[in-house]
């Protein structure tokens, strides 16, 4: 969440897009806005590797469809208190509808997926270790390489931003918990962990050099974010490698409760942080005021900026047994 809430925090707040382009600054802050963006992946690709033979059970999804509606209502209810000129009847509308107007893009998505995870989850039970290896090879190239080479919307994956990438991405990491004992056995798992920083710096340099080239060449921007998107090779590949890289991490159980005790507000931090008004007016504004600070100083506001926001926007804690057996799990972690 954490990688998530960054890369909100330089997009939403508005930092990346106050800086100076091609100054020091302004591609440092693009560095540390690539290394937080496979956060949603490594969302999508948990809801399979811990969903994966878990029980599907329709309550969970009522439960957060509710938790939904309860912060878009309370957030509204609060800004036509405080802020009424900001709340409108379409406001009003989404808030009570969150999930048909699509107020939270990831959270619609899922509300589809969460009804074919039985299925998908019969599908993995089905193939054997070889065709789960040549399905992970299909899907990155199908719908990661392909798309990226053509610089084309092939799927209508929408760069990520559809039920259709969260579904594959959800069969990646079943395919990947199915196989835990198999698949990449031969390998420190901490190289994985050199694996997304190189492929984030491989992401970081493509950016630079194809938009300076293309401005020079034809006095235009093209290919802008190549590849900075959710199908991106380098970016799902790198998230692959996160997903690996932590879950062979073994944690000691003295800091077990206390990062499941932290992992429970991910969800409120996701809802709150993420709400259209709290993104406009707040998240929008507070991070503009700071613009004219130092280089060093305005990454050190932006990395307490996460912890601040993470810690401000609530806390819930779910009972330790519950989360490794739900599909939950993917939204609490």
């Amino acid at each position: 969440m954490l990688m998530i809430l960054g890369s909100h925090i330089l997009g939403h707040g508005g930092i990346i897009e106050a800086l100076e382009p091609y100054t020091v600054q302004f591609e440092a802050f693009w560095m540390l806005r690539i290394l937080c963006y496979g956060g949603v992946d490594c969302f999508a690709l948990i809801s399979g590797y811990v969903g994966y033979g878990s029980k599907h059970k329709y309550r969970q999804i009522v439960g957060l469809t509710l938790q939904v509606m309860f912060y878009t209502l309370s957030v509204t209810c609060l800004f036509a208190l405080f802020v009424p000129e900001a709340v409108t009847l379409k406001t009003v509308f989404k808030s009570v509808f969150p999930i048909s107007y699509n107020v939270y893009w990831y959270f619609s998505s899922y509300f589809l997926m969460f009804f074919l995870m039985p299925y998908m989850d019969i599908f993995i039970s089905a193939i054997g270790e070889f065709h789960g290896k040549m399905l992970i090879i299909l899907c990155i190239t199908l719908y990661s390489v392909f798309p990226t080479i053509f610089y084309y919307d092939i799927g209508a994956l929408n760069r990520g931003y559809s039920t259709i990438w969260l579904c594959l991405l959800y069969l990646l990491g079943a395919l990947f918990r199915k196989n835990k004992d198999t698949f990449f056995i031969r390998h420190n798992y901490k190289y994985y962990g050199w694996i997304y920083l190189i492929l984030c710096g491989v992401t970081w340099l493509s950016r630079i050099i194809i938009r300076r080239a293309s401005l020079r060449i034809t006095g235009t921007i093209l290919l802008d974010g190549w590849l900075v998107s959710y199908n991106s090779p380098t970016i799902l590949i790198g998230s692959i490698c996160l997903l690996i890289y932590f879950s062979n991490i073994e944690v000691k159980e003295k800091y077990r409760k206390f990062i499941l005790s932290l992992s429970g507000a991910s969800f409120g931090v996701y809802l709150l942080h993420e709400e259209p008004l709290i993104r406009e007016y707040i998240i929008g504004k507070v991070f503009q005021t700071q613009m004219d600070k130092s280089g060093v100083l305005l990454f050190i506001i932006t990395i307490l900026g996460m912890g601040g926001v993470f810690s401000g926007s609530g806390y819930r804690k779910y009972p330790q047994t519950d989360i490794p057996d739900s599909p939950y799990s993917s939204l609490v972690y």
